[in-house]
């Protein structure tokens, strides 16, 4: 008895242009499996206020957001268009301006200007690690934005 086979011929799978995340829309954001109005303007909000992401971890930051969500967000999105970022200078900062940063509230500051204060000048993170309980994350974080130039 003759054996059939099947000849169908899959169709090929289109490629998913995916989107950049920098230049998203809220409502781009919301075409993604679990996100919702409050995630998608929650992202967008960090995103105007960082002046874009420069990292992909960032996402991690945005409170409430799941790993599933972010997985799902990044089968849709990309991160090409990274800003440049201009590091400010640590020791050129006050505590108002230092607070502007994203990840600096206006304790943080006020402690980093009140150890610059003593030592004269920050030189590297160890200046301020008997007062800074920073973990690895945050530590990571600021490093895209402050620097510990001589200008």
């Amino acid at each position: 008895m003759p054996q059939s086979f099947s000849t169908k011929t899959q169709k090929p799978k289109k490629k998913r242009i995916k989107k950049e995340l920098n230049t998203a829309t809220a409502a781009d954001l919301q075409r993604v499996y679990g996100m919702g109005e409050v995630f998608a303007n929650r992202i967008i909000s960090m995103r105007n206020t960082l002046g874009g992401f420069v990292v992909k971890d960032q996402l991690n930051d945005v409170r409430g957001l799941s790993p599933e969500t972010q997985q799902n967000l990044w089968e849709s999105f990309v991160l090409d268009s990274t800003p440049i970022i201009k590091k400010q200078n640590i020791n050129n900062l006050t505590i108002a301006q230092l607070a502007q940063n994203y990840y600096v509230n206006t304790s943080l500051a006020s402690r980093i200007v009140a150890v610059r204060k003593q030592k004269e000048r920050l030189s590297s993170w160890s200046d301020l690690a008997t007062i800074l309980e920073l973990d690895s994350v945050k530590k990571a974080r600021l490093l895209l934005y402050l620097s510990f130039d001589y200008l």
